[in-house]
Parts: structure tokens; C-alpha cells; sequence
């Protein structure tokens, strides 16, 4: 990869990976393949709970179509670099995504919808924030590690609330993101361990992570402890 003469030629205003090889037809291989796992765990659920979609309608009518589109918006702008297009089809799936799971946790601790909405616009304009101070990779970074906040925070509060209800998903989950992010940060870094670098496996524990994630809101719908109350 070559930093210094690649960035100015970024046709989807994307950042530049260490992977990154414009001369090449796929310009990042390795980053292209491993997409596709972060949509298996949608699959998997789909395939998994195929007649009892109403059961699991949040997973399944919301979770996993997004994740679906992350994973293929982001094989094809890993893949191709060629336009914003792309970039937007990595990107927006999982805004929403994260930004839904949330509000979901939220939902949970708060119940009134306008104590929800208020806490989000702070929120939101606080990773705004975060863009206008940060720049380039670390604005990037950081606001992944704000959203993994976003979700995880109110996802622990709600697990003491259900008295450590399926906690092991969760926390292993939040173990495998963890992980995830510092490999999306150390691919930045010119002195790589392996020649592709390691974005690539942000992707496979990204897709680890995913399937936790969805493993604990399922088990939660399953739990007979799971009180009328704090219904999924």
C-alpha cells in the first residue's frame, strides 16, 4: 500500500487501509472477503428461527436485514474503492443498526419514549462532536468506540436490571468488539505483522461479536425469568 500517493485518488472518499492496492482489480482482497462474515450471523438467525420470525421480530425484521447490507456494502466497497456509493452502503446499514440497538436497550431501561428521543439527540450530537474534533482515522476509530459505548453501556444496565440474565453473551460480545476495534486501530500503523494488515480481521470479530449480540437478544426472549415487565 502506498499512503502518501493512494489518498488523493480515492474515488469514494474512503479512508486508505494498509491493504489498499488501487493497481489492482480488487483493491483489498482480504478486506473484501471478510465482509461477507458479518453478515452470516443474520443468516444463520434467519435460517435458525425460520417460523417463529414473529417471536423474534426485532432481530429478524430490523437486526438482520441491516446486517445484511453492512456485510455486502462493505464486500463491495473493500473490493472495488469506486464510488461513494459504496462507502455509503458500508457505512449506513451499520449507523442505523447500532443506533437502533440502542434505543432498544434504552427502550428497556427508560420506558418513556421522551426521556428515550432526549438522551438520543445528546447522544448523536455528542459523536458529532467527536468528527469536528478528531480527523481522518482516529475520528473514525473513536467513533466506532463511541458506538460500541452507545450500545454496551445501556446493554450492561439492562442485564443488572434482568439480574444477569444471559450476561455471557453479552459479555462475550462486548469482549469480541473490543477486539475487533483494535485491530480496525492497528491496521493504521506501517509496521504490520502480516502484508494484508488487519482490518480485515476487524471484520472477523466484528461478525464474532454480531452473533453474540443476537444470541443475547434471542435468549432473552426465551428466558422464563424474563418478567412480563421487562417484555422483549
Amino acid at each position: 500500500m502506498k499512503i502518501d500517493t493512494e489518498m488523493d485518488r480515492m474515488h469514494d472518499h474512503g479512508p486508505v487501509y494498509h491493504e489498499t492496492d488501487l493497481s489492482n482489480f480488487v483493491a483489498e482482497p482480504w478486506n473484501a472477503l471478510s465482509s461477507l462474515i458479518i453478515a452470516l450471523p443474520a443468516v444463520y438467525f434467519l435460517i435458525k428461527y425460520r417460523g417463529q420470525y414473529k417471536i423474534h421480530a426485532f432481530i429478524i425484521y430490523f437486526c438482520a436485514p441491516l446486517l445484511i447490507m453492512n456485510g455486502l456494502g462493505s464486500t463491495l466497497f473493500h473490493a472495488f474503492r469506486a464510488h461513494v456509493f459504496f462507502l455509503i452502503m458500508d457505512v449506513l446499514p451499520v449507523v442505523i443498526l447500532t443506533l437502533g440497538i440502542s434505543i432498544f436497550f434504552l427502550f428497556k431501561l427508560l420506558k418513556k419514549w421522551y426521556y428515550v428521543t432526549g438522551l438520543v439527540i445528546i447522544l448523536v450530537g455528542l459523536r458529532m462532536l467527536i468528527f469536528n474534533i478528531a480527523s481522518g482515522s482516529d475520528a473514525i476509530n473513536l467513533s466506532y468506540l463511541y458506538t460500541g459505548m452507545l450500545i454496551f453501556i445501556p446493554g450492561l444496565l439492562f442485564v443488572i436490571k434482568t439480574k444477569y440474565s444471559c450476561i455471557k453473551s453479552l459479555l462475550l460480545s462486548t469482549l469480541f468488539f473490543a477486539v475487533a476495534l483494535f485491530f480496525r486501530f492497528y491496521d493504521q500503523f506501517p509496521d504490520q505483522l502480516m502484508p494484508m494488515g488487519t482490518h480485515w480481521l476487524w471484520h472477523i470479530f466484528t461478525g464474532i461479536g454480531a452473533f453474540f449480540l443476537g444470541r443475547y437478544l434471542i435468549n432473552l426472549k426465551l428466558q422464563n425469568n424474563y418478567t412480563n415487565a421487562l417484555a422483549y
